[in-house]
């Protein structure tokens, strides 16, 4: 995939050279085979998630953001779920969707299956409170985003899973969570 000013095209282009030596002649010859050009069909997905704190506080309640960017040229149904920590409670009804409420919605059940159309993007907000301090004064929150979409020639294609995690370091008073941005792309060629 050909690359320019840090954007995708949806174009594979290959040539292939050959590098030979005729026997009437001692130098190196090189022929080129045509160009091949092959369409990029598929949804391609930028996975980031954040937390709304830098510090946090046992009781404290806090904001996860997990935003799907599609860049492709392909709608996909995308499947989120998050594995919560067993320190936190998920705060009931937080769960948003674009800004839309999700009532009864569990990231840990897994939220409802939604669709991102090319150059579109979903944000799923969730709040959390931390209801104890484990031993290992290590809180790990992790996000799964599966995908799949449907070919021109209607085959389904399943997505390889994404995995964004939220690793939080905590001490007995004072939680500190490591906010690095997480970003994955993912794509699929299909010919």
């Amino acid at each position: 995939m050909s690359s320019t000013s840090d954007s995708w095209s949806h174009w594979l282009q290959n040539q292939s050279m050959v590098r030979f030596n005729s026997g009437t002649t001692e130098q190196e010859q090189v022929a080129y085979s045509n160009t091949v050009v092959t369409p990029w069909v598929g949804p391609r997905l930028e996975v980031r998630k954040q937390c709304s704190a830098t510090v946090a506080t046992l009781g404290q309640s806090l904001i996860y953001l997990i935003e799907i960017i599609n860049s492709g040229n392909c709608t996909a149904t995308v499947y989120v779920s998050d594995s919560l920590s067993a320190d936190t409670s998920l705060l009931p009804n937080s769960v948003l969707r674009d800004g839309i409420p999700l009532p009864g919605s569990s990231p840990a059940q897994g939220l409802p299956p939604s669709e991102i159309a090319p150059g579109a993007s979903l944000r799923f907000h969730f709040q959390v409170m931390i209801i104890r301090l484990p031993e290992s004064l290590k809180l790990l929150n992790q996000a799964l985003v599966r995908y799949e979409f449907v070919t021109s020639e209607g085959r389904t294609y399943r997505g390889r899973s994404v995995r964004t995690r939220w690793r939080s370091v905590l001490s007995p008073l004072v939680l500190r969570l490591l906010c690095k941005q997480t970003m994955f792309r993912l794509f699929q060629v299909t010919l």
